[in-house]
């Protein structure tokens, strides 16, 4: 079992706001303010199979960031490195209803930058509709606090001490009139690390090699966020967004045991910009239009190098460049039968990588082209049966092109292939509530999961320090089934999930000339289940802030070329607790405990290797 303990006291040395509407209040009115301030507990409401949860006046505001903040919502799970996710499923980001196109470390930094103090409440959707794609599991909108003729500044920033000092500093600006919304906040952050393991490494009967590892990083991160909205006339409105990143990422490494010594060295830059534009118009209070667009461009670069028993020297360059384009349209109707939806969806991307390798005196150049276009349709419907009872279901199509090239300048080869596929998918959903006011939900929703692109690449290449990589060309997309309840009242959350996975994709590790090499496959069925349990107080006077979260997973697989172990259930606990210490020091405490996953992998026949991807119950 794995146990890993983060100690982060935080020091806020200056938060300064002007608010327009704040000038003309006396001072009596304003203590008032300041006592009912962060005295509001996190709610959780059900409306329309959502919930919301209000945090103006909570805790929440009185955070460094929003990604502290969210660590205190009920539902939500906010890792360090591993992104948002709500009840265990990975969840994507929009700001005011705009989805932002990023996804684990990038959006942690993203949340960091947002001020909590500017945000008003939180939409979280366990289980979205079909006007999402298949790929997005759950949805959390961020809702921006837009109270007409006033204006805001604010500025804060965060220090505090992980492995070492770091750095997190934000200034924002609001200013809001009749017509015109206006929303922009920059963000810097310096947060150097220092990891340290020990990693134990077996294949087949062999003896396990053990090796320490020590690692340094060190990121720097700018963000820029601007929001434009304004009306156009009673029925029009227009909304643009713009979400600029650019990061820095140098890491030492240095892997060693009394016969073993190997350094690393990787310096990466990321770069990442994001336009939308949306237009919303109101025919009537029940009829409305929406069409909009996304434009994402993102730009990396990585310079790899290794040494290895200091005889070694390996060399690598990886740059890749993604744009994507997405446009949508969405037609809402609401009646005396319940709210209908439909629309239309069309994502481009478009990826050119280049990997250029130097091992071993021998030079290989690897670079693909991955190009996928989706078009979707879809119809939602939602209806009350009661005033306590509400039922959506919804059906969507999707067709997606695929055609991508690789080739490999060291073997002189080169591989091209094209995949036209279209699927069918749905969602059914019941939500209800009790007269104790327990809110409940029960839903049934078929998904598809698309391969990694450049796991398609089938040349063998260096991937990261330790494995190379030879992917599979031929990778069918995933079908995903899944039964998902749950259940919310107070402090108190549940949610219980079971499914089956056709043709689930996994990372295949094995072995090949002394050197452990990793490749990708589809597996022929993977049936899961599992079930979370969460309670959020608030204890001492709103003091502290405790969150307890348990999980429990349990999967079986099955494929025609492989038989595999008895699975046994994972657990993983987590706690979260955030103490205040008076005159702006918090002390904030995560425990988390989770386990060891070892999954040996044997062919029928014969003993091929390992298999390296942790058989999760959510991707």
């Amino acid at each position: 079992m794995k146990k890993t303990f983060i100690l982060l006291l935080t020091v806020l040395i200056s938060s300064y706001t002007l608010a327009q509407n704040d000038t003309l209040k006396i001072k009596t009115t304003i203590l008032e303010e300041v006592i009912v301030t962060f005295n509001t507990s996190l709610k959780l409401k059900q409306k329309n199979g959502k919930h919301e949860v209000s945090v103006v006046g909570t805790s929440f505001q009185n955070t460094q960031n929003a990604w502290e903040g969210l660590k205190q919502v009920p539902m939500l799970r906010a890792s360090e490195g591993g992104g948002l996710k709500v009840n265990n499923k990975t969840a994507i980001v929009e700001i005011n209803g705009v989805q932002s196109q990023m996804s684990g470390t990038d959006l942690e930094n993203y949340l960091k930058s947002l001020d909590p103090k500017t945000i008003k409440k939180i939409e979280i959707n366990s289980n979205p509709n079909s006007s999402y794609g298949t790929e997005v599991d759950a949805v959390v909108n961020i809702i921006l606090s837009q109270k007409q003729d006033s204006y805001r500044l604010g500025l804060n920033t965060t220090n505090g001490y992980h492995s070492k000092y770091f750095n997190n500093s934000n200034i924002n600006y609001a200013i809001n009139s009749k017509k015109t919304r206006l929303f922009t906040t920059y963000n810097f952050e310096y947060l150097p690390k220092i990891n340290t393991s020990e990693v134990i490494q077996q294949i087949g009967n062999q003896q396990p090699l053990i090796i320490d590892y020590k690692e340094n990083e060190k990121q720097q991160n700018h963000q820029a966020f601007i929001n434009l909205n304004f009306d156009l006339g009673s029925k029009n409105q227009i909304d643009l967004s713009s979400i600029f990143k650019f990061s820095n990422n140098d890491k030492f490494g240095n892997s060693f045991n009394a016969n073993f010594n190997r350094n690393i060295e990787i310096l990466a830059q990321n770069k990442t910009i994001q336009f939308a534009e949306v237009w919303r118009h109101f025919v009537n209070d029940s009829v409305s239009l929406k069409i909009g667009a996304y434009q994402v461009f993102k730009n990396s670069n990585s310079n790899n190098n290794a040494l290895t028993n200091n005889t070694s020297p390996e060399n690598q360059f990886v740059k890749t460049t993604i744009p994507i384009y997405i446009g949508f349209l969405d037609y809402s109707n609401k009646n005396k039968l319940g709210l209908s939806a439909l629309g239309l969806r069309y994502n481009d991307i478009n990826v050119k990588n280049e990997n250029n390798s130097i091992i071993n005196n021998m030079n290989s150049n690897s670079p693909f082209q991955y190009k996928e276009k989706v078009f979707a349709a879809y119809l939602n419907h939602s209806f009350d049966v009661s005033k306590s009872k509400s039922i959506a279901f919804g059906i969507r199509s999707e067709s997606t092109s695929i055609n991508y090239n690789f080739e490999n300048s060291l073997t002189n080869q080169a591989y091209s292939n094209k995949n036209n596929y279209t699927n069918l998918l749905y969602n059914v959903s019941y939500n209800w509530q009790t007269k104790k006011e327990w809110d409940y939900s029960l839903s049934f929703r078929k998904q598809i999961q698309r391969p990694n692109y450049s796991s398609l690449n089938p040349f063998k290449s260096i991937s990261n320090d330790v494995i190379y990589f030879s992917g599979e060309s031929q990778i069918a997309p995933a079908k995903l089934y899944s039964f998902n309840f749950e259940t919310t009242k107070n402090e108190w959350s549940f949610y219980m999930q079971t499914g089956l996975i056709k043709n689930f994709i996994s990372t295949f590790t094995k072995v090949e000339n002394n050197t452990i090499t990793e490749t990708y496959r589809n597996f022929k069925n993977l049936y899961f289940s599992g079930f979370g349990l969460e309670y959020n107080k608030e204890l001492f006077n709103k003091k502290w802030i405790t969150k307890i979260s348990i999980d429990v997973i349990y999967y079986k697989q099955n494929d025609n070329d492989y038989t595999f172990d008895k699975s046994i259930p994972s657990t993983n606990f987590i706690t979260i607790n955030s103490i205040d210490l008076g005159k702006k020091y918090k002390l904030n405490k995560i425990y988390e405990k989770s386990p060891k996953y070892k999954k040996d992998l044997n062919q029928k026949k014969k003993n091929v290797g390992i298999l390296k991807k942790l058989l999760t119950l959510f991707k």
